[in-house]
């Protein structure tokens, strides 16, 4: 996503509106996130492969 210079004012109910549906897209993709790393670490896991980084 990319956010432009002239991000919505938030002083108006037009950008009001904006920044909470960025809002609620933002959080659903983070979920998103969260749902599909943890799937990823669970089919690791039954193939056997490490699932942690050793520094």
């Amino acid at each position: 996503m990319c956010l432009y210079l002239n991000f919505p004012d938030s002083s108006k109910d037009a950008g009001k509106l904006m920044i909470s549906v960025l809002s609620a897209v933002a959080e659903i993709e983070r979920e998103n996130i969260r749902v599909q790393t943890m799937e990823g670490r669970m089919q690791k896991a039954r193939e056997g492969k490490w699932n942690c980084k050793v520094s």
